[in-house]
């Protein structure tokens, strides 16, 4: 992650389609609202489709969410934001693993709950 150039350019291009893509799987649990690029992270706002998810099932739908860009590393840290569960994502490719050229995207999840 700390190599010049690491962090894939155009989130939006990369990574937005696979995002819209599963958040309109019929059983997805969660509704894309807005995406914005901070500081070199892609911020994904999210709601929850069902009001009362318990944290544990917005872990899960999280997860699920993030199966659909993960690359062969990804590392996970989850907080809480007032009502805002966030998962901050780092996820790419090493020099060793990689069939391009080593790359990865820093990615947070802001999950809204239904209200």
């Amino acid at each position: 992650m700390a190599q010049p150039g690491w962090i894939a350019e155009e989130p939006e291009a990369h990574l937005l389609p696979h995002l819209v893509a599963a958040c309109a799987e019929p059983d997805s649990t969660l509704e894309l609202t807005s995406t914005e690029t901070v500081d070199d992270i892609f911020v994904v706002e999210l709601t929850a489709k069902e009001s009362a998810r318990s944290t544990g099932e917005l872990r899960r739908a999280a997860v699920g969410l993030l199966a659909a860009f993960a690359e062969e590393a990804t590392f996970i840290r989850q907080r809480q934001d007032g009502d805002v569960l966030e998962f901050d994502v780092a996820t790419g490719t090493a020099p060793a693993e990689a069939r391009f050229a080593p790359h990865g995207h820093l990615v947070r999840l802001r999950i809204r709950p239904r209200v």
